[in-house]
């Protein structure tokens, strides 16, 4: 019992961090066409380009800052640098009840509007989107802070490692965070399969390598070091 009222305070302290978020009737979508990792800048927030594809829903009509950035290791092994290139910076302006998708390639990015996702009318009034979900959120303040808080008030670490993987399912976060969330453990096993668990979900990657000092055996670090590449 104790464990699901700590699961659940995870998850109300996510989701009361989307509502600080406003509602919005129209939606955004970014298609990268091009083979290759690459993250994707709105307004200054990054989100990692899941298959190639980021999409915004909820969104107030306005103008909207776009950046694409890929991200190549230059040269072979595991220590080659990782080099990240802007290949588009420009913005888009995005109507009221409207739906702009934007196709990047080889020859540029193009954008096109169609008609808004559609919406079932839920109660009271409250418009709920229908097969389009929104993108999800790097946790900041209040939210990770009660991820930390939760972890904290459970004294194992399979319990810790279940916490973390119900916030991280649906959450974006840092390598800083990561680091914060590995020192929670008591041993490097689940140090481990939670920084396996968070790679996925990690905005900068390409800062990855510096959760190698939080192992206390260097066998363990190498393990995810193999993991990442």
């Amino acid at each position: 019992m104790k464990k699901m009222i700590t699961l659940l305070s995870v998850l109300f302290a996510v989701v009361a961090a989307a509502a600080a978020f406003p509602y919005g009737s129209s939606a955004l979508e970014i298609q990268v066409q091009e083979f290759g990792r690459y993250s994707i800048e709105v307004n200054g927030q990054t989100y990692p380009a899941v298959h190639g594809t980021l999409q915004l829903d909820q969104l107030h009509p306005g103008h909207y800052n776009i950046r694409v950035v890929r991200h190549e290791r230059r040269g072979r092994g595991h220590g080659a640098p990782v080099v990240h290139r802007t290949v588009y910076r420009g913005g888009v302006f995005v109507p009221h009840n409207s739906f702009v998708r934007g196709q990047f390639n080889r020859n540029g990015m193009r954008f096109e509007q169609s008609a808004p996702p559609r919406f079932n009318q839920g109660q009271c009034g409250t418009p709920e989107p229908v097969g389009y979900m929104a993108a999800p959120q790097v946790m900041h303040g209040r939210a990770f802070d009660g991820l930390i808080g939760a972890m904290r008030s459970s004294s194992f670490d399979r319990s810790k490692l279940e916490i973390a993987e119900a916030a991280l399912r649906n959450n974006l976060v840092t390598t800083r965070q990561v680091s914060m969330i590995m020192r929670e453990f008591s041993f490097d096993r689940y140090r481990l399969d939670v920084a396996k668990f968070a790679y996925e979900s990690c905005v900068d990657p390409e800062n990855y390598f510096r959760l190698y000092q939080e192992f206390t055996f260097d066998s363990n670090a190498r393990a995810l070091m193999r993991y990442i590449h």
